[in-house]
């Protein structure tokens, strides 16, 4: 007698008939905090800024970006809603038509700051003619000449109307000497008085520069001068 062999194959399928899969993990909300961010914008002599406006955006959260226009008094406020585990460094940025940006500023927050004060400085870059404006070439606010032999900014001076533009610097210290061309660099020779006829309402631009430590006995000549300007028939 023949033994036969029959094979049974199961099929196991779950009760509704389909496969079953894990489920789906749902990450707990993000809980915010907000951070309060206040100070004053000064110029570069110290009297406050009206009217410039103060911007903020956390690193990493560029949609996380608010900005606030300072007071009679140069003071701000403003709040910005982060991550309540967010810490690190905000960029910030102060704009006013009459002086240079100020571009890139890191404010640090540690974890678990909630206010933090930041003053800014913003420096003069608009002058009318006829006017004198107390201004001051730093590290922070200038730029530097050919092998570092010289510091040097920029302004710019409204001419309403044709006639002699005269220039004058006049430093706060007697033993500095700051030159002024006009133009977009400094150009020699060195001079603290130049003049240009001018045919129509304009604006020029102005090159200020002191010696720097390359040429000045290995002392820096940064410091603070007055910008005299005029407007001669």
């Amino acid at each position: 007698m023949k033994r036969r062999f029959m094979i049974f194959v199961v099929v196991v399928a779950s009760a509704c008939g389909g496969t079953t899969s894990a489920p789906t993990y749902v990450p707990p909300p993000v809980q915010y905090v907000t951070q309060h961010f206040s100070g004053v914008v000064l110029t570069e002599d110290g009297r406050p800024v009206p009217a410039a406006t103060v911007f903020i955006a956390a690193s990493g959260h560029s949609y996380l970006r608010v900005n606030a226009t300072t007071d009679g008094n140069g003071s701000y406020q403003l709040a910005l809603d982060l991550p309540a585990s967010w810490a690190g460094v905000n960029s910030a940025r102060v704009t006013h038509p009459l002086y240079d940006d100020t571009v890139n500023i890191n404010v640090s927050w540690a974890p678990g700051q909630i206010d933090v004060t930041k003053n800014f400085q913003l420096y003069r870059s608009v002058i009318a003619a006829g006017e004198s404006a107390h201004l001051a070439i730093t590290r922070d606010n200038s730029e530097g000449g050919d092998n570092g032999e010289f510091l040097y900014r920029m302004v710019h001076v409204t001419v309403p109307s044709s006639g002699t533009l005269v220039l004058d610097t006049i430093p706060d210290d007697p033993s500095n000497t700051f030159w002024v061309s006009i133009g977009d660099y400094p150009t020699y020779p060195i001079q603290t008085h130049v003049s240009r006829s001018i045919d129509a309402a304009t604006t020029i631009l102005v090159a200020v520069a002191v010696c720097d430590t390359y040429l000045c006995s290995a002392r820096s000549m940064t410091g603070g001068f007055t910008l005299k300007t005029a407007l001669a028939p």
